[in-house]
């Protein structure tokens, strides 16, 4: 999940994945030749730095996955939860990335990808959510709870 940021700012050096044109002040104007703008960009012209976004958006991913693994959550939910949110986010950004032609039913590729990929993941989360839920419903009273409920007369 670092190293997707950190891709992202060499895409947004090189000017290869652009959003529409764009007044905003973030717009990003290329004017060095040896950038490597997509057919029909033109050096000068400000785009919206769709790669910018999707760098924003992998490391609210990240800080996600982060509290994930801070409540030990169940073994495997943590990169389940990565490939769903990271194609959430595809399928979401990627209207915003003007670079890429629409396939079908006004989507572009990698959104259709990220359609397949959540049919698929999505399925597993719920798997592994009702076998944490179950778990956690029907989980044995802590030790030290008992004890003190004995202790005081309660019957355990």
């Amino acid at each position: 999940m670092v190293g997707q940021p950190i891709g992202r700012i060499g895409n947004i050096i090189n000017g290869d994945i652009l959003g529409g044109q764009s007044n905003l002040p973030w717009a990003t104007a290329y004017t060095n030749h040896d950038a490597i703008l997509q057919a029909g960009y033109q050096l000068g012209v400000a785009y919206q730095p769709a790669a910018a976004y999707e760098a924003l958006g992998t490391l609210v991913i990240l800080l996600v996955l982060l509290a994930m693994r801070h409540r030990k959550v169940r073994p495997g939910v943590v990169i389940i939860s990565y490939v769903a949110l990271y194609s959430m986010s595809q399928l979401l950004l990627d209207f915003l990335r003007q670079t890429e032609p629409v396939i079908a039913f006004g989507l572009k590729e990698l959104q259709l990808t990220a359609i397949a990929t959540l049919v698929l993941v999505m399925p597993l989360l719920v798997i592994i959510w009702r076998r944490t839920e179950g778990r956690a419903r029907h989980a044995p009273e802590p030790l030290l709870t008992g004890i003190l409920r004995c202790g005081a007369g309660v019957p355990g």
